[in-house]
Protein backbone atom coordinates (compact mmCIF):
# COMPACT_ATOMS: atom_id res chain seq x y z
CA UNK A 1 0.00 0.00 0.00
CA UNK A 2 2.68 2.30 1.06
CA UNK A 3 4.27 1.95 -2.73
CA UNK A 4 1.29 2.85 -4.21
CA UNK A 5 0.94 6.04 -2.26
CA UNK A 6 4.14 7.01 -2.74
CA UNK A 7 3.98 6.49 -6.64
CA UNK A 8 0.37 8.00 -7.00
CA UNK A 9 1.81 11.09 -5.10
CA UNK A 10 4.86 11.65 -7.24
CA UNK A 11 2.73 11.00 -9.96
CA UNK A 12 1.02 14.11 -8.96
CA UNK A 13 3.71 15.89 -7.63
CA UNK A 14 4.96 15.55 -11.00
CA UNK A 15 1.55 16.98 -12.62
CA UNK A 16 1.38 19.67 -10.44
CA UNK A 17 5.32 20.66 -11.41
CA UNK A 18 3.66 20.51 -15.46
CA UNK A 19 1.06 22.80 -14.48
CA UNK A 20 3.08 25.03 -12.70
CA UNK A 21 5.74 25.16 -15.36
CA UNK A 22 2.78 25.42 -17.78
CA UNK A 23 1.30 28.65 -15.99
CA UNK A 24 4.94 30.29 -15.23
CA UNK A 25 5.81 29.38 -19.85
CA UNK A 26 1.79 31.33 -20.22
CA UNK A 27 2.79 33.89 -18.60
CA UNK A 28 6.13 34.40 -19.83
CA UNK A 29 4.54 34.83 -23.13
CA UNK A 30 1.52 37.13 -21.82
CA UNK A 31 3.95 39.49 -20.13
CA UNK A 32 6.32 39.45 -23.02
CA UNK A 33 3.97 40.02 -25.66
CA UNK A 34 2.04 42.69 -23.67
CA UNK A 35 5.78 44.65 -23.12
CA UNK A 36 4.61 48.07 -24.85
CA UNK A 37 8.02 49.87 -23.19
CA UNK A 38 10.75 47.76 -24.70
CA UNK A 39 8.92 47.78 -28.41
CA UNK A 40 9.02 51.24 -28.03
CA UNK A 41 12.35 52.17 -26.41
CA UNK A 42 13.99 48.92 -29.12
CA UNK A 43 12.19 50.48 -32.14
CA UNK A 44 9.91 53.58 -31.62
CA UNK A 45 8.86 54.39 -35.69
CA UNK A 46 7.67 50.48 -36.04
CA UNK A 47 5.42 50.56 -32.30
CA UNK A 48 4.37 54.06 -33.32
CA UNK A 49 2.84 52.46 -37.00
CA UNK A 50 1.90 49.63 -35.05
CA UNK A 51 -0.27 51.80 -32.90
CA UNK A 52 -1.15 54.52 -35.51
CA UNK A 53 -2.40 51.67 -38.00
CA UNK A 54 -4.62 49.70 -35.28
CA UNK A 55 -6.39 53.28 -34.54
CA UNK A 56 -6.72 53.84 -38.17
CA UNK A 57 -8.90 50.79 -38.60
CA UNK A 58 -10.40 50.47 -35.38
CA UNK A 59 -11.81 54.18 -36.01
CA UNK A 60 -13.42 53.08 -39.56
CA UNK A 61 -10.26 54.95 -41.41
CA UNK A 62 -10.18 52.90 -44.82
CA UNK A 63 -13.80 54.40 -45.18
CA UNK A 64 -13.62 57.99 -44.16
CA UNK A 65 -11.11 57.83 -46.63
CA UNK A 66 -13.10 55.63 -49.45
CA UNK A 67 -16.27 58.61 -48.81
CA UNK A 68 -13.60 61.44 -49.16
CA UNK A 69 -12.56 60.35 -51.70
CA UNK A 70 -15.91 58.91 -53.57
CA UNK A 71 -17.15 62.86 -52.52
CA UNK A 72 -13.97 65.07 -53.67
CA UNK A 73 -14.28 62.84 -57.11
CA UNK A 74 -18.09 63.22 -57.61
CA UNK A 75 -17.51 67.31 -56.46
CA UNK A 76 -14.94 67.67 -59.65
CA UNK A 77 -17.25 65.43 -61.77
CA UNK A 78 -20.70 67.14 -61.23
CA UNK A 79 -20.18 70.04 -59.38
CA UNK A 80 -21.96 70.53 -56.08
CA UNK A 81 -24.50 68.37 -54.49
CA UNK A 82 -27.94 70.01 -54.95
CA UNK A 83 -29.49 72.26 -51.97
CA UNK A 84 -32.13 70.33 -50.05
CA UNK A 85 -35.79 71.96 -49.94
CA UNK A 86 -36.88 73.72 -47.35
CA UNK A 87 -39.90 71.60 -47.25
CA UNK A 88 -40.48 67.79 -48.48
CA UNK A 89 -44.69 68.69 -49.01
CA UNK A 90 -46.29 69.73 -52.27
CA UNK A 91 -47.42 72.96 -52.86
CA UNK A 92 -51.22 72.39 -51.87
CA UNK A 93 -50.47 71.49 -48.85
CA UNK A 94 -47.53 74.13 -47.90
CA UNK A 95 -50.77 76.54 -48.78
CA UNK A 96 -53.44 74.57 -46.48
CA UNK A 97 -50.45 74.94 -43.54
CA UNK A 98 -49.62 78.29 -44.09
CA UNK A 99 -53.33 79.33 -43.54
CA UNK A 100 -53.69 77.59 -40.27
CA UNK A 101 -50.96 79.99 -38.74
CA UNK A 102 -49.15 78.63 -36.05
CA UNK A 103 -50.27 75.33 -35.61
CA UNK A 104 -49.33 74.80 -39.35
CA UNK A 105 -45.74 75.02 -38.46
CA UNK A 106 -46.66 72.30 -35.65
CA UNK A 107 -48.36 70.23 -38.26
CA UNK A 108 -45.83 70.74 -41.05
CA UNK A 109 -42.97 69.19 -38.64
CA UNK A 110 -45.34 66.01 -37.85
CA UNK A 111 -46.29 65.41 -41.28
CA UNK A 112 -42.23 65.42 -42.36
CA UNK A 113 -41.38 63.15 -39.73
CA UNK A 114 -44.09 60.84 -40.35
CA UNK A 115 -43.31 60.89 -44.16
CA UNK A 116 -39.57 60.61 -43.28
CA UNK A 117 -40.68 57.34 -41.36
CA UNK A 118 -42.54 56.07 -43.96
CA UNK A 119 -39.42 56.36 -46.37
CA UNK A 120 -37.02 54.67 -43.82
CA UNK A 121 -39.70 52.23 -43.12
CA UNK A 122 -40.05 51.48 -46.86
CA UNK A 123 -36.91 52.61 -48.38
CA UNK A 124 -35.67 54.79 -51.47
CA UNK A 125 -37.43 54.12 -54.61
CA UNK A 126 -34.58 54.94 -56.82
CA UNK A 127 -32.43 52.41 -58.70
CA UNK A 128 -29.06 52.57 -57.77
CA UNK A 129 -26.82 54.80 -60.10
CA UNK A 130 -23.52 53.41 -61.40
CA UNK A 131 -21.86 55.47 -58.90
CA UNK A 132 -23.06 53.63 -55.68
CA UNK A 133 -23.32 50.31 -57.52
CA UNK A 134 -19.00 51.08 -57.84
CA UNK A 135 -19.08 51.83 -54.61
CA UNK A 136 -20.93 49.13 -53.08
CA UNK A 137 -18.14 46.89 -54.91
CA UNK A 138 -15.03 48.90 -53.41
CA UNK A 139 -17.19 48.90 -49.93
CA UNK A 140 -17.12 44.97 -50.73
CA UNK A 141 -13.49 44.67 -51.07
CA UNK A 142 -12.57 47.17 -48.32
CA UNK A 143 -13.70 45.10 -45.93
CA UNK A 144 -11.96 42.14 -45.68
CA UNK A 145 -8.88 44.05 -46.74
CA UNK A 146 -9.32 46.44 -43.59
CA UNK A 147 -9.82 43.00 -41.59
CA UNK A 148 -6.80 41.07 -42.74
CA UNK A 149 -4.82 44.00 -41.75
CA UNK A 150 -6.47 44.21 -38.41
CA UNK A 151 -5.70 40.48 -38.06
CA UNK A 152 -1.65 41.21 -38.77
CA UNK A 153 -1.34 43.96 -36.28
CA UNK A 154 -3.10 42.18 -33.76
CA UNK A 155 -1.16 39.10 -34.16
CA UNK A 156 2.01 41.73 -34.07
CA UNK A 157 0.91 43.16 -30.79
CA UNK A 158 0.50 39.48 -29.61
CA UNK A 159 3.83 38.00 -30.78
CA UNK A 160 6.23 37.32 -27.95
CA UNK A 161 8.80 39.46 -27.96
CA UNK A 162 11.96 36.64 -28.38
CA UNK A 163 14.53 39.25 -26.59
CA UNK A 164 12.55 39.38 -23.06
CA UNK A 165 10.63 35.87 -23.64
CA UNK A 166 13.69 34.11 -21.53
CA UNK A 167 14.23 37.19 -18.99
CA UNK A 168 10.05 37.31 -18.44
CA UNK A 169 10.21 33.10 -18.12
CA UNK A 170 13.04 32.83 -15.55
CA UNK A 171 10.98 35.58 -13.68
CA UNK A 172 7.70 33.56 -13.74
CA UNK A 173 9.02 30.33 -13.22
CA UNK A 174 10.53 31.73 -9.87
CA UNK A 175 7.33 32.85 -8.92
CA UNK A 176 5.21 29.56 -9.45
CA UNK A 177 7.70 26.98 -8.68
CA UNK A 178 7.64 26.40 -4.95
CA UNK A 179 10.26 26.85 -2.49
CA UNK A 180 13.19 24.76 -2.37
CA UNK A 181 12.77 23.50 -6.23
CA UNK A 182 14.96 24.25 -8.67
CA UNK A 183 13.06 25.20 -12.44
CA UNK A 184 12.36 22.35 -14.20
CA UNK A 185 14.73 21.43 -17.25
CA UNK A 186 15.27 19.55 -19.83
CA UNK A 187 12.54 18.84 -22.52
CA UNK A 188 10.48 21.94 -21.00
CA UNK A 189 13.81 23.99 -21.82
CA UNK A 190 13.70 23.04 -25.60
CA UNK A 191 10.32 23.93 -25.65
CA UNK A 192 10.54 27.44 -24.31
CA UNK A 193 12.61 27.68 -27.30
CA UNK A 194 10.59 26.87 -30.11
CA UNK A 195 6.99 28.77 -28.55
CA UNK A 196 9.76 32.02 -28.50
CA UNK A 197 10.15 31.81 -31.86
Amino acid sequence: MGAQSDAARSGVEAARAGVLEEVARLEAVARSSLDVGSRVREDPVRAAAITGGAAFLVLGGPFVVYRFIRRTIRRMLFGPPPEFPTSMLPDEVERTLRKMGAEGETARGTIERDFARYLAERGSFAKPSASQATGEILSSLLKPAARVAGLRIAREMATADPKTYGSRLDRARGRWTPEGEGPPTGEADAGDAANAD
